[in-house]
């Protein structure tokens, strides 16, 4: 491009270079005398002629250099002009590639800090990844753990049925034992009035034979046989043992003041003591002369306990007889 602008400014240049060489030649030509012309020879006019002629024809060959150089110089003007719209549209599309290279240097800035977030994010991702490898880790652990106690859990629910089980059969055997037990007490309720029943047929026999003695006009002292004692005073059957005569005899009332601590019977806890006081039973005496039917039904027994009241009586009458 830089030559093809100097040969364009070089061409006229050189056109008036060899304007001007030629004018210099023609006027170079001496003007001779008139006298002097007069004289030349006709050799030497032809000779000038001759000169003369090569010079326009070397004018004319310069003139037609320089009008084929103006047509080349025309067309190197042309081509420049193309040139230059072409270095235009070059400039433009360098323009618009420059554009375009920002936009690319944006776009590649873009996506270095999309990349750049990317690293991060994968970093991220692995640290995560880490993490999600170590909480399966710990998630395995806790479930062979879970395991471990769903299968302790099996075993102590198995045996809890076992427990169960074990349990239903001996609240049956209790509920057995229960029955038993009220069919005892019944059956010792029972007992007591039929040995009340008997004590009342053996007060009236007493009586019966003391009015038969009292008839015989006995001895007012008592009257040993086969080791019972008959008492002609106040009729009584004797055998070892105080006895109360059978049917609702009524029990001795303790003196005012006169209190024994009934819970020296073995058996008699405070609890029944309490209820025995509060009864009007206080003494030894009052339990001894009292029945063990009549006892029981002063006392409120707690779930199916029975206590021992024949041992209560028998305890008493053994402090009566101590004394």
């Amino acid at each position: 491009m830089l030559q093809l602008n100097v040969l364009i400014v070089l061409l006229p240049l050189l056109g008036l270079a060899l304007g001007f060489g030629l004018g210099f030649l023609v006027g170079r030509q001496p003007a001779r005398p008139e006298s002097s012309a007069n004289n030349a020879t006709p050799r030497h006019s032809d000779h000038l002629t001759d000169q003369r002629n090569q010079l326009d024809q070397d004018v004319s060959r310069l003139q037609s250099h320089l009008d084929a150089l103006e047509d080349h110089r025309q067309q190197l003007q042309s081509a420049l002009d193309e040139r230059r719209a072409s270095v235009k549209q070059l400039k433009a599309s360098l323009e618009a590639i420059e554009d375009d290279l920002s936009a690319l240097r944006r776009q590649r800035h873009e996506a270095d800090s999309l990349l750049n977030d990317t690293d991060r994010s994968l970093e991220e991702l692995d640290t995560l990844r880490h993490l999600h490898a170590s909480y399966d880790e710990k998630l395995n652990q806790l479930t062979q753990e879970a395991q471990v106690k769903d299968s302790h859990l099996s075993r102590l629910g198995q045996s809890v049925q076992a427990k169960a089980h074990e349990i239903e059969q001996a609240q049956a055997l209790l509920d057995q034992k229960d029955a038993e037990l009220r069919r005892l007490i019944r059956e010792r309720q029972q007992r007591d009035i039929d040995i009340s029943r008997a004590r009342q047929a053996l007060a009236d026999q007493d009586e019966e034979l003391a009015f038969l003695l009292s008839r015989r006009g006995g001895s007012s002292q008592p009257d040993i046989q086969e080791g019972v004692i008959i008492d002609k005073g106040p009729r009584q059957l004797l055998s070892g043992h105080p006895q109360l005569p059978g049917g609702p005899a009524p029990i001795p009332s303790a003196s005012e003041g006169t209190e024994d601590d009934l819970t020296v019977i073995p058996g008699l806890a405070e609890f029944y003591a309490q209820q025995l006081r509060s009864k009007g039973i206080r003494t030894f005496e009052q339990l001894a002369f009292a029945s063990p039917g009549h006892i029981i039904g002063l006392l409120e027994m707690p779930g199916h306990f029975s206590p021992d009241v024949d041992g209560w009586i028998r305890f008493a009458r053994k402090r009566i007889d101590s004394r």
